[in-house]
This record gives structure tokens, C-alpha cells and sequence, in this order.
């Protein structure tokens, strides 16, 4: 049976640089975010999961990019949407230990170096393309 899940992150940027996530789990850095519940719209997700995750307020701009996924686990086969959205924050962030380590904002010299080793951002079939936003957001001009 195929199973579908919509997931929604935040690119949020300020002052040229972006917010990034070190989740505890498995210390790879991540663009905050999660899953669309029943009944909820993707600006209402990002602006729930921003708040759970960072207790962050923002001002979504745009969709910065989209994308989809496919996995099979569990004999079930997965496709998954991903959408990224483009958030000004209005707040700051506050580092809730047990989701994340760390919290770091992340100028562009320092998202290419992420993106040369990879062995510190999650990729997995959940966050297959954060490879994709990093260079969609470098090549855009968005990140100093």
C-alpha cells in the first residue's frame, strides 16, 4: 500500500545567514520542521512546528522550493512531499534540549562546507533534498 506524507521546513534567514538545528538524536544539522496533521494547512504546519520546536515566531515569505521522495519500509511504500518555505523570523530562537544540542546560524561560507563533507546534514528519505535548498538558497543570493 502506498502511504503519502507531507512534511514542511522553514529556510529562515536573517541577516544573510540561515538557522539550522542539531537534533539529538543523531547529530546531523536539519531545517526545523515536520509533518502536515489531519486537517491542517502547510503555512498553519510551518508556523506550529516553528513555534513547538524554537518557540520562534516568523513571517513566511514564499515557498522557496518543493520536492518529492519515495521509500519503502515496512512493505509499505512511501512518496513524500516536501515544501520549504522561506520564513523572516520576528523572534528569536530558543534551544529545546531535548529535540536539538545546538542551534547555529549559518553564513554561506559555511553552508558550501557543510555541503563539501555531508556527514553533518541529515539525508535521509525524509530530508532527501536538503542538499537541494542549501544550493537553491547559495545560487538565489539569499545566504552572505
Amino acid at each position: 500500500m502506498k502511504k503519502l506524507k507531507v512534511l514542511i521546513n522553514g529556510a529562515i534567514i536573517k541577516d544573510g545567514k540561515l538557522l539550522l538545528a542539531k537534533r539529538i538524536d543523531i547529530n546531523k544539522w536539519e531545517l526545523p520542521g515536520g509533518k502536515v496533521e489531519d486537517g491542517e494547512q502547510p503555512k498553519d504546519t510551518i508556523v506550529r512546528e516553528l513555534e513547538e520546536e524554537l518557540k520562534l515566531k516568523g513571517s513566511i515569505k514564499n515557498i522557496l522550493d518543493s520536492y518529492s521522495s519515495f521509500f519503502d519500509w515496512n512493505g509499505d511504500s512511501h512518496l513524500v512531499v516536501h515544501v520549504t518555505y522561506l520564513i523572516e523570523p520576528n523572534s528569536d530562537a530558543v534551544l529545546d534540549k531535548e529535540l536539538h544540542s545546538e542551534l547555529a546560524w549559518f553564513s554561506k561560507g559555511q553552508i558550501a562546507k557543510l555541503l563539501s563533507s555531508k556527514r553533518d546534514i541529515l539525508e535521509n528519505e525524509y530530508a532527501f533534498g536538503l542538499e537541494h535548498i542549501f544550493k537553491t538558497l547559495l545560487d538565489g543570493g539569499l545566504l552572505k
